[in-house]
């Protein structure tokens, strides 16, 4: 049976150490940057984690975000964490979600079991053409361009929303996207709806009652969204 354990938002949306172990699972799913809070997980606390449950799980890290964080990958742990798994992907930072294509880091045995219960030929020919390329040092150093430009873009809409009086909190974040605490989710997110822009709104996870999260994108969206926001009107 699946258990949702909720990070613990008085301590800065790390885990629940304890109501982990105590679930006696056998995966033990994590996400870091986490989705939709955008806080990195505590290195210490995942090894600890990992430490405490070697004989008993695998303690799996999707790293979706991590081009976006000012930190490393957790992938550095493999050797001394034998049951950690590292997930990967191009759909993100690389812009690349059309191709479905990932990637596992885990020890040799893990990786081996895997293998016995992988479909052949995984990825198409044109996939792997694709990725390599995408790959490249020249393509790899765009990248890192475009994320420093995002990151730069995010800090400037921060720094911007904090201005607004609907807005009750804005959450540090190592993502593409920013995490917003406002009066009424649900009517802020329907009438951006109506004016084309999309805001996911986030009241049905525990713990985010009224919390938006934005995705961040060019200037121009970005200021399209500000325009919105600095025109809209509460119901009353």
């Amino acid at each position: 049976a699946k258990i949702a354990i909720p990070l613990d938002a008085d301590n800065n949306w790390q885990l629940d150490t304890r109501a982990i172990t105590r679930a006696q699972s056998k995966l033990v799913f994590l996400c870091s940057p986490n989705n939709p809070t955008g806080h990195v997980l505590n290195t210490n606390e995942v090894i600890a984690l990992c430490n405490h449950l070697t004989d008993q799980a695998l303690i799996v890290v999707d790293e979706a975000y991590i081009e976006f964080a000012g930190t490393d990958s957790l992938a550095s742990q493999l050797d001394a964490c034998p049951n950690l798994v590292i997930l990967r992907t191009l759909s993100k930072a690389w812009g690349m979600a059309g191709l479905r294509c990932g990637s596992v880091l885990a020890s040799p045995a893990i990786i081996g079991l895997l293998r016995k219960i992988m479909a052949p030929y995984p990825l198409p020919v044109t996939t792997q053409r694709v990725v390599s390329e995408a790959l490249s040092d020249a393509n790899s150093a765009l990248m890192r361009q475009r994320v420093k430009q995002l990151l730069e873009q995010r800090e400037l809409m921060a720094e911007q929303l904090s201005g607004l009086c609907m807005i009750e909190n804005i959450w540090p974040s190592q993502a593409n996207f920013l995490l917003l605490k406002v009066s009424d989710a649900a009517g802020l997110t329907a009438a951006a709806a109506i004016a084309g822009i999309l805001i996911r709104n986030q009241s049905a996870q525990p713990g985010l009652k009224n919390c938006i999260r934005i995705s961040i994108g060019t200037a121009e969206e970005n200021t399209a969204l500000l325009n919105f926001l600095n025109t809209y009107q509460e119901p009353l």
